[in-house]
């Protein structure tokens, strides 16, 4: 987010705490993204671990949250109204979107077929500004998700794992996956150049005709 804010790009604040309320007074705002740390699971007693997915709350429930363990650390992040939520794929020079529409944070998990993903063209600032945080960080793949606030992007996370086919099947393409393995060709060519492995008998690496 450091980062992201040197660039010039928008993020939304928010703090890390073990008790929401209390933020809530370091971060004044209306409505408010909370969720816990790292992995999705929150441990409610000792050795029971429950599913706890991020959610839009207003500032008057920050007290006692439902289902949070006392003490839990928690991301406390302000809502940012927007006209918009993008995915962006940036895997070597390209660069795909997707516009995604839900009601809530935790749709995708709990209402998938609620969700309406498409292909889309990223607006330029968009684009600009993944294609920024990519270059400060030295990424060559990257699913980036941005809002489109009042005009302007607003910068929410970088994730480094492969989840593209998720909203490629949402969409009906087929464009990140292509992609992607343009990527790994390109950085498989420019590892290795002209050079060849040895040829290799399928029989014989299937492990067929080895004596018994």
């Amino acid at each position: 987010r450091d980062r992201a804010r040197a660039l010039g790009v928008r993020v939304p604040r928010g703090l890390v705490t073990t008790d929401p309320a209390d933020a809530a007074a370091l971060l004044p705002a209306e409505r408010y993204v909370l969720k816990v740390l790292d992995r999705h699971y929150v441990e409610p007693e000792p050795g029971r671990f429950d599913w706890y997915l991020p959610r839009v709350l207003d500032r008057d429930r920050l007290a006692g949250v439902p289902g949070l363990p006392r003490g839990t650390p928690v991301v406390v992040q302000e809502y940012v109204e927007h006209d918009a939520e993008y995915r962006v794929y940036l895997a070597g020079d390209e660069l795909h979107a997707f516009e995604v529409a839900k009601e809530r944070p935790e749709d995708i998990w709990t209402r998938p077929d609620a969700v309406r993903v498409r292909e889309v063209r990223a607006p330029d600032a968009v684009a600009s500004a993944a294609r920024a945080l990519a270059g400060e960080t030295g990424a060559v793949y990257g699913a980036f998700d941005f809002l489109w606030a009042r005009g302007e992007p607003v910068f929410l996370e970088m994730n480094a794992h492969g989840d593209w086919h998720w909203f490629e099947r949402k969409a009906g393409v087929d464009v990140v996956t292509r992609a992607v393995v343009r990527t790994v060709r390109d950085l498989h060519r420019a590892a290795v150049g002209d050079a060849r492995p040895a040829a290799v008998s399928l029989l014989a690496f299937l492990g067929a005709g080895r004596g018994g």
